[in-house]
């Protein structure tokens, strides 16, 4: 089956092309320093926007080099909207100073682009929910191409008129060994590849999987109706769900008979760079770890919940796996960390223990099945690790998956059964208002809009996932500045940024073209594979020789520290995607907290001034006027 999805929004200039035969890689003839895609150029510009586009009812900024005059036009050049941009702004990661552009008032749906007096412009951009829709189709278009243990065929097509099909073979169909945990060999088949590289990954996984579970129970509404273009299409289960499946069913084949789960399944070495059908190094299961064995219970029984209205055979297989886990967990209470010496692969070894883990598994287990067992073991552990220390609960809001707790946090906030601690449940939820209030306060003073001063390997993924703390506040209490907030990461990652780009492939503006995945470089194909969100700045590795982390980014195929793919990411953009696009359709789920929520209160964050709110959309204000 080869599955098609069109690429429709706007690109850049189609300067020329090498072989231009329909069908074959193009590759484009561009000035020096000028980024390439999919036969398209893409001059530098001068006015940096979220090139994607903007939910119309939301806060929309855009930043310039220059202060001046400008007008917001439709693609066609007729000026719908005149401001000025704000105050001098100086960027407190990058050192940059920059200016403002402020146009959240303006909310006719379209395409439209910005252009200063001076001559400067932006890239093309929508106004509307369809341009996010097509950013969030194709983010899981690229977990479906990386996919393991099938065929894979993606039809692809550009706005400059370039085809492409991606495909691989099906993959890795021989049983993986068990000799590091027993004897034999075992079947693993399936699942997804983790990064740019073959392996796959139980803790990572686990934790990238709950980013599709999570969006789809925080907004049921909005995430049943998002169709991807994948196999399953069509079906009685959401796609969303259908896609998570697929790494839910490697994770219960890599759980041991003792309920115990093996921390991966790879190579004992990296693969060279070439298509996954043709790589045949021998794969092992490794031994088990307790991280691992309570990420995968906790996300199986997370799973166990949402699939009982659509397959509740396998939701009662997950329950049961999760279960085992943690029986497991609970006679081997000492940290068990796996030996990983014979393995150069990825590691995964989170330097805080399995704390989190646990408490994760223990709040979704008691989610799941009621069971007040789990819940005394989850507020037990609550009180050991911030009560007894005179410490209140902390959200972490840029996180990655070595910090599962918000996992866990989140799951109990939200919770409904009775039983919970009232006090331990307030603590939880005013933890969420704390972080996000932080966030919501570095995007308003930020003029790229990021949330974080953070930067560290993934650090794309985890301006994605500051979402889940935004969504959890707006949980609490429903105010506009975290909607807002949310929105201007999307706005970072998708070109409102330093660069001027947008870090996932094939969607935006001067979109990253040679990602650090291994079937991106082996094919025979110029542009990379779609919808693969890059790790982005951090201050990790010697290139590119710059000292501000912000602006420590390649867009190199052998730049893994700052260029390679991975699925946490991805599932973090998609969590992103979804919450945004069910804020601007009203489909956020909101339901009462009871005495310690203020589900209904719209009120402003108290952050001082218009901080947080609907409309301020950069540092500084703009002067502006609708035509």
């Amino acid at each position: 089956m080869i599955l098609r999805l069109l690429r429709w929004a706007p690109l850049g200039v189609l300067v020329g092309t090498v072989g231009a035969c329909e069908g074959e890689a193009r590759k484009p003839i561009c000035p020096a320093d000028v980024p390439a895609y999919g036969g398209e150029c893409f001059p530098v510009r001068e006015v940096r926007v979220n090139s994607v586009g903007y939910g119309a009812t939301r806060s929309k900024g855009a930043v310039a080099y220059r202060a001046g005059a400008y007008d917001l036009k439709t693609a066609e050049g007729d000026a719908v909207l005149t401001g000025h941009t704000g105050e001098p702004v100086v960027s407190a990661d990058t050192g940059e100073t920059l200016y403002p552009i402020d146009f959240s008032d303006f909310r006719e749906p379209g395409t439209y682009y910005l252009e200063l007096e001076s001559g400067e412009r932006s890239p093309e951009f929508e106004v509307g929910e369809r341009a996010l829709e097509h950013a969030f189709s194709t983010t899981m278009l690229g977990l479906y191409g990386l996919r393991c243990g099938e065929e894979i065929d993606i039809a692809w097509e550009t706005s400059g008129g370039a085809d492409y099909t991606f495909s691989h073979e099906a993959c890795h169909l021989a049983p993986a060994s068990l000799e590091l945990l027993d004897s034999g060999t075992k079947d693993d088949t399936g699942g997804w590849h983790d990064a740019g590289d073959y392996g796959k990954y139980t803790v990572n996984g686990a934790f990238a999987v709950a980013f599709l579970l999570k969006a789809f129970e925080h907004f049921p509404a909005r995430a049943e109706g998002l169709q991807l273009a994948i196999p399953e299409r069509g079906g009685a289960m959401p796609d969303l769900l259908d896609e998570a499946k697929v790494e839910l069913e490697w994770l219960l084949k890599v759980q041991r008979p003792n309920g115990a789960f093996a921390h991966k399944v790879t190579a004992k070495s990296f693969e060279a760079n070439i298509l996954p059908e043709n790589d045949g190094s021998a794969r092992f299961f490794s031994p088990i770890g307790t991280a691992a064995t309570g990420s995968a219970g906790a996300v199986l029984a997370l799973a166990a919940r949402l699939y009982q209205d659509f397959d509740p055979a396998f939701a009662e297989q997950c329950l049961e796996a999760a279960e085992h886990a943690a029986e497991y967990l609970e006679a081997h209470p000492e940290l068990e960390t796996p030996d990983l010496a014979q393995f150069s692969t990825g590691a995964y070894l989170a330097q805080d223990g399995d704390s989190d883990e646990r408490l994760w598994l223990m709040s979704e287990l008691f989610e799941v099945t009621g069971e007040t067992k789990y819940l005394q073991a989850f507020e037990k552990s609550l009180r050991e690790a911030t009560v007894a220390k005179e410490q209140e609960p902390r959200v972490q809001a840029y996180f990655d998956w070595y910090g599962t707790t918000n996992l866990a946090y989140d799951t109990y906030l939200r919770s409904q059964k009775p039983g919970r601690d009232p006090q331990l449940r307030d603590a939880v939820a005013e933890a969420f208002v704390s972080a996000a209030a932080a966030v919501v306060e570095h995007s308003v003073a930020d003029p790229y809009g990021r949330g974080s001063s953070n930067y560290s390997w993934g650090s794309n993924g985890a301006v994605a996932r500051l979402v889940l703390t935004l969504a959890g506040a707006y949980f609490v209490e429903p105010k506009s500045a975290y909607l807002d907030a949310a929105g201007a990461q999307l706005d970072y990652l998708f070109g409102r940024n330093p660069f001027g780009r947008s870090f996932l492939t094939g969607v935006g503006y001067a979109p990253a073209s040679a990602p650090h995945h291994r079937p991106s470089v082996a094919d025979s194909i110029i542009p990379p594979w779609p919808g693969l969100l890059v790790g982005g700045p951090h201050a990790g590795g010697s290139t590119p020789p710059v000292s501000e982390p912000a602006l420590k980014w390649q867009d190199d195929k052998d730049d893994y520290n700052h260029n390679e793919i991975a699925i946490n990411w991805n599932t973090a953009l998609a969590y992103a995607l979804v919450f945004t696009l069910g804020a601007e359709t009203g489909g956020a789920a909101c339901p009462e907290l009871g005495a310690g929520g203020a589900c209904g209160d719209t009120s402003e964050p108290e952050m001082g001034g218009d901080a947080g709110s609907s409309g301020d959309a950069g540092a500084a204000g703009a002067s502006q006027e609708q035509k």
